[in-house]
């Protein structure tokens, strides 16, 4: 089965993201499970992204270089992260739209550090 997703894109989904507060929130979400993963049902993983500041381990900040297209930002709201910790499942029929592409180097980038911080024996 083909996935109509790939690793590296950023999306946004239906249904709000469930955070660790209990609250719900819309989030965009990137995909971090691999191609050969998403094609075996058409089943992803990713990390959420936010633009709430919090420098720690967990927290991977993203730039515009790192994508296709720039982010989308406000002056607000003017710097990107990645949730390392924080993953969401889903399927195609969960997904609203299309949004980016993450760049091959800094996925990789954004894996090692998912690895070294929340899939790591303590």
């Amino acid at each position: 089965m083909a996935a109509q997703y790939r690793q590296g894109h950023v999306l946004y989904l239906y249904d709000p993201i469930p955070l660790p507060d209990g609250t719900f929130k819309e989030h965009p979400v990137l995909i971090i499970s691999s191609n050969r993963a998403n094609s075996y049902e058409s089943f992803y993983t990713a990390v959420m992204l936010t633009h709430h500041i919090e420098n720690s381990v967990f927290s991977f900040e993203l730039h515009d270089m790192m994508f296709d297209r720039p982010l989308n930002r406000s002056a607000e709201k003017p710097r990107c992260f990645a949730r390392t910790y924080i993953t969401i499942s889903f399927k195609d029929s969960d997904v609203k739209s299309f949004n980016n592409n993450m760049k091959e180097p800094f996925l990789k980038m954004l894996l090692n550090q998912i690895k070294d911080s929340v899939f790591v024996v303590d």
